[in-house]
């Protein structure tokens, strides 16, 4: 269903959101400090606090249906942000413009890098570690030929990718990667002379004890990484539990709202079948689930 800005300020408004600079008319905008100052960008950095509040503040807008088919947002988006933002921190002194919208730009050039390097074969994602887990050097050389800025991107941790799947892209992945094992490669002995074929042979012998040695260092390693991804599916299954008993458990909620019969069952409908609006639904409060139960129905 489309909505219009009006639509959206109106929401916004009755949800509390209100911004100091009025976003449907552009003539009230503080206007640029035309002075030398301007000419200065003064970088800030952010606290891990800060970038969760970010974080959930984007995982909200997109829940309300502010994010637009080609991956962007609505007009307006980085006022309701920073609305969001001095709600949950009242002191912070972070602001739509430089701050917020240069966060944003920083973490979508991040997770289009990672979301290109996990399509590769060989290169898959550490679900406990939330780190890139590189197991064909040759990709990787590859890739970082043509995105220079990615070779920052390994060995390092990037406990938001997964919460980017849900803010910059069309769908939550099915995978973040996939286990690849290389072939073992058979090592043959140098002939040193016919006349020394008893050490030719012993050789031979130590060459393949090492091969296998080999082999099974990286059996082993092969091991520790499927018990990682074993942790990984077992969250999602536990996840997918957790969802199930949050349906069973959507009328008997609703059933607590002012709604009439009619109203209980086509929101029931809308927020039962899809993962992120039954996450959202039961983060609010009973006050704010009706108001989003209201914007859903009209």
């Amino acid at each position: 269903m489309d909505y219009d800005n009006n639509d959206y300020l109106s929401l916004l408004n009755a949800l509390g959101f209100g911004m100091e600079n009025d976003i449907s008319n552009p003539s009230k905008k503080a206007k640029p400090n035309k002075g030398p100052a301007s000419k200065t960008v003064c970088r800030r950095s952010w606290t891990r606090n800060e970038e969760e509040v970010l974080i959930n503040a984007l995982k909200d807008i997109v829940a309300l249906g502010m994010k637009v088919e080609n991956n962007t947002f609505r007009s307006g988006y980085l006022q309701v942000l920073e609305g969001k933002i001095i709600k949950a921190l009242p002191d912070t002194d972070l602001r739509a413009t430089p701050h917020i919208e240069s966060k944003i730009k920083k973490w979508k050039k991040v997770y289009n890098s990672l979301f290109s390097l996990l399509s590769l074969s060989g290169i898959g994602w550490n679900g406990t570690d939330k780190m890139l887990d590189v197991m064909n050097e040759e990709a990787w050389d590859d890739y970082v030929k043509k995105d220079v800025d990615a070779k920052s991107l390994r060995n390092k941790s990037w406990p938001f990718y997964e919460d980017w799947l849900i803010i910059f892209g069309k769908d939550r992945a099915t995978g973040v990667g996939g286990m690849e094992c290389s072939n073992s490669v058979t090592h043959h002995p140098t002939a040193s002379s016919e006349k020394r074929k008893e050490k030719k042979r012993a050789r031979a012998a130590d060459t393949l004890v090492e091969g296998l040695t080999n082999f099974a260092d990286k059996l082993c390693h092969v091991m520790e990484k499927a018990d990682s991804r074993m942790e990984f599916i077992g969250s999602r299954l536990g996840y997918a539990h957790d969802l199930s008993a949050a349906r069973k458990s959507l009328n008997a909620v609703l059933l607590k709202l002012p709604l009439c019969p009619n109203d209980r069952f086509s929101a029931a409908d809308l927020i039962m079948h899809d993962a992120q609006r039954i996450d959202f639904f039961f983060s609010l409060s009973d006050e704010d689930k009706l108001l989003y139960v209201i914007r859903l129905l009209s």
